[in-house]
C-alpha cells in the first residue's frame, strides 16, 4: 500500500483547470489562476500570462491529438491520453509516473514513437512548470535525502537543477544536480519493485566487468532505484552507426553477457537495455533475475530479433556459420569462467539477499543447477539460440511486407489492430513480431493483405520459409552435429 494521498482536494482543482481549458476565450484572471495551479509562480503581466497559457494549452492539445493517432480501436487495451490524465499527473504529487495506458500481461507492445511522444509531454513543458511538478513529486516521495546520500557531496548539499523523463513505457527520471564541483552530476531515479539491479552491478564489479553504481531502497512504502547515469547511447542506437565489419568487439561482449544472463536468469536483455560507454557494453534495467523458465523467454526474445545473438542478423548464410561459431565460443568460455567464479557468485548472492531479508536458497539453486551441467547446458542453449535465430529470419520477411503495406496504404492495417501495433512496435527497431507465438494467425493476415494490396502471392512466403529452413539446418549441422 502506498502513502496516503495529499489532503488537498484534487477533484476541485482538476475541475477548475478543465473548465478553464474548455473555454474558448478565458479571462486574464482565469488564465493566471490556471498557471498558478500547475506552477509555482504568480504571474501578473497580461502578455506573459496569455502567451504562457496559450503555449501550455497548445502543448496539451498537440500531445493528446498526436498520441491518439498512435493508439487503436476502443477495447484493444492500448488507450489514448485524455486531458484529465495529464492534468492529474501535473496536479497530484503522489502520481510519480506518467505511464502508457495499456493493459499488462496481454502482449501489447509500444514503439519508439510512443516512447518519444510520452517523454516529450513532460520534457517540452516550460521549464518552470516541469520543474515545479516533478520537484513536488520528489518532495512528496521524500527522495531528497537518498539523492543526497547517493551523490555524496563533499562540502555542500546537492541542489537539483533539472529533471527530465527518459523512461520508455513509464517515467524514469534523469536528475541533474550541483554538488559543489566543476560539473553537475546526473543520476537516474525510478520506482523498482526488486533490488536485482543493485545485486547485478555488484556481481559485474566482482567479476571485473564494466559496472556502475546503483542503490535500491524503500521510502514511503515504495521501492526505488537510484543509479549512475551512463549517457544516452544505447546499443540499439550504436548499431545504427557501426558498420557490420566493425562489430567484432560488440559481438564478443554480447556473447559474454548472453552467457552471464542465462546462468543468472536475467530477462529483458534487449538492445535498448544495453548502454555503450567508454569502457564497454553495460546492461541496465535489471528487473528479472533467477527467472524460472528464462530459457524459454530467451527463445522468444531471439525470435523477436532483440537478444544478443540477433546482432549477427546482417551476415549472409556464407558468413553466418563462422560468426556463430565465434559467438558461441565466447559464450562457452564465459560459462566455464563463471564456473570458476561460482564461490564468488554464491558469496555475493548470499550476502546481498541476506542483508535484504530475502530468500537465498532458491537463487543459489538456480545458478548451481546450470553450472552443474555445463556441457549439456551449453549444447542445449546453442541449439535453442540457433533455431530461434532462424525463426527471427522468417519473421523479418513478414516485417518487410508489413512496412510495404503501410507505405502503400496505411489504412489497410487498421482492420487488424495487432498488425498496426506490430508495425509501430517494430518501426526503427531490429525487433520483429515479439510474442508472435500466441498470434501465428497474423502471418496469414499479412499474406492475405500482401496479395490484395501488393500483388504478392502466397508462394513467395512458402519459398522464403523453405530457403530459411535449409539455412537453419546448414548452420545446425555445422555447429551442433545435427544432420
Amino acid at each position: 500500500m502506498g502513502p496516503m494521498k495529499p489532503a488537498v482536494s484534487l477533484e476541485v482543482t482538476l475541475t477548475i483547470c478543465q473548465d478553464i481549458l474548455d473555454k474558448a476565450s478565458p479571462s486574464h484572471k482565469e488564465m493566471a489562476l490556471f498557471l498558478s495551479l500547475i506552477s509555482s509562480s504568480k504571474r501578473e503581466d497580461q502578455l506573459e500570462v496569455s502567451t504562457t497559457f496559450s503555449k501550455v494549452k497548445e502543448h496539451f492539445t498537440s500531445f493528446i491529438n498526436s498520441f491518439s493517432e498512435l493508439t487503436f480501436q476502443e477495447g484493444f487495451g492500448f488507450d489514448p491520453f485524455t486531458m484529465k490524465d495529464i492534468l492529474l499527473f501535473l496536479l497530484d504529487p503522489s502520481q510519480f509516473n506518467l505511464s502508457l495506458k495499456k493493459e499488462a500481461g496481454c502482449g501489447l507492445l509500444y514503439g519508439h514513437d510512443h516512447v518519444k511522444l510520452r517523454q516529450t509531454f513532460i520534457n517540452l513543458l516550460p521549464h518552470e512548470i516541469r520543474f515545479h511538478c516533478l520537484m513536488k513529486k520528489f518532495s512528496y516521495c521524500r527522495l531528497s535525502s537518498k539523492l543526497s546520500a547517493f551523490l555524496k557531496p563533499v562540502s555542500t548539499l546537492p541542489e537539483i537543477l533539472d529533471i527530465l523523463d527518459i523512461g520508455a513505457g513509464h517515467s524514469v527520471y534523469l536528475v541533474t544536480a550541483s554538488v559543489g564541483e566543476a560539473f553537475p552530476r546526473q543520476v537516474v531515479v525510478k520506482q523498482e519493485a526488486l533490488p536485482n539491479q543493485s545485486l547485478f552491478c555488484k556481481l559485474l564489479d566482482s567479476l571485473s566487468w564494466p559496472s556502475y553504481e546503483s542503490e535500491h531502497f524503500e521510502e514511503q512504502d515504495w521501492q526505488w532505484e537510484i543509479s549512475e547515469y551512463l549517457g544516452n547511447l544505447s546499443l540499439q542506437e550504436m548499431l545504427k552507426e557501426v558498420s557490420v565489419e566493425n562489430r567484432d568487439s560488440l559481438e564478443m561482449q554480447l556473447a559474454q553477457h548472453a552467457a552471464l544472463g542465462d546462468i543468472l536468469g536475467r530477462g529483458d536483455r534487449h538492445f535498448e537495455n544495453y548502454m555503450v560507454s567508454t569502457w564497454g557494453i553495460v546492461p541496465i534495467d535489471i528487473s528479472f533475475l533467477f527467472w524460472e523458465g528464462n530459457e524459454a523467454w530467451s527463445e522468444r526474445y531471439i525470435a523477436g530479433g532483440i537478444y544478443e545473438l540477433s546482432i549477427l542478423e546482417p551476415y549472409s548464410i556464407e558468413e553466418l556459420p563462422k560468426k556463430m561459431k565465434r559467438f558461441f565460443s565466447f559464450y562457452e568460455d564465459t560459462v566455464y569462467f563463471l564456473k570458476k567464479e561460482k564461490p564468488n557468485l554464491e558469496n555475493q548472492i548470499s550476502t546481498f539477499f541476506s542483508s535484504q531479508n530475502m530468500d537465498v536458497a532458491d537463487k543459489l539453486a538456480f545458478v548451481q543447477n546450470r553450472l552443474a551441467r555445463i556441457e549439456g547446458y551449453v549444447c542445449e542453449q546453442k541449439k535453442s539460440y540457433i533455431s530461434s535465430f532462424f525463426e527471427m529470419k522468417k519473421r523479418l520477411v513478414y516485417k518487410e511486407i508489413v512496412s510495404q503495406l503501410y507505405e502503400a496504404n496505411p489504412a489497410c492495417l487498421d482492420e487488424t489492430p495487432w498488425l498496426k501495433m506490430y508495425y509501430l512496435s517494430d518501426k526503427d527497431r531490429p525487433s520483429c513480431f515479439f510474442l508472435l507465438e500466441e498470434k501465428q494467425y497474423l502471418l496469414h493476415d499479412i499474406e492475405r493483405l500482401a496479395a490484395l494490396h501488393l500483388e504478392i502471392q502466397p508462394g513467395y512466403f512458402s519459398s522464403q520459409w523453405t530457403r530459411i529452413e535449409k539455412e537453419k539446418n546448414k548452420v545446425l549441422s555445422e555447429l551442433c552435429s545435427v544432420p
